[in-house]
């Protein structure tokens, strides 16, 4: 996990929103915002558990090293209840590396996990923040984010 740089929850889902108070969580994490609702450890849920659990809405954010040439990141995301709007894998735009738009894959409507992917070709050598969107505004809300992957 050290080489993914900081990882975190922002409890402020507006586009740009930056974070605010920092909480400890597990060996070296960070959560910011909201510690009654922070990103938890589901140990049942997951293809291949354990999964990480947004209840409510918020956005689970890190950062991951790039090298020059094609990219792509992946993960699986499973959302209940099944109401828009849906939850989005988004990596912000990054000239140092070549991405002069923001890329982004969302959710449809549905019950079980699916692959949220974004590609591009990275020109240069640096890294790039990748955001998990848990977008539906509702306190009863679950999203859960499994199976990480990036080549």
């Amino acid at each position: 996990m050290a080489a993914l740089g900081n990882i975190g929850i922002n409890r402020n889902p507006a586009p740009g929103g930056a974070p605010t108070t920092f909480h400890r969580f597990q060996r070296g994490l960070w959560v910011n915002g909201d510690v009654h609702r922070p990103l938890t450890k589901d140990t049942v849920e997951g293809n291949f558990p354990p999964s990480g659990r947004v209840a409510g809405p918020g956005t689970v954010r890190f950062r991951v090293p790039v090298d020059p040439g094609p990219r792509t990141l992946s993960i699986q995301v499973r959302f209940s209840p099944n109401l828009a709007p849906y939850p989005s894998l988004r990596v912000p735009k990054n000239a140092s590396v070549g991405m002069s738009t923001d890329l982004v894959a969302t959710a449809v409507a549905g019950t079980g996990y699916q692959v949220l992917s974004v590609s591009w070709s990275a020109s240069a050598k640096g890294a790039v923040w990748v955001e998990l969107w848990a977008n539906l505004p509702r306190p009863d809300a679950l999203t859960n984010w499994d199976n990480f992957s990036y080549t």
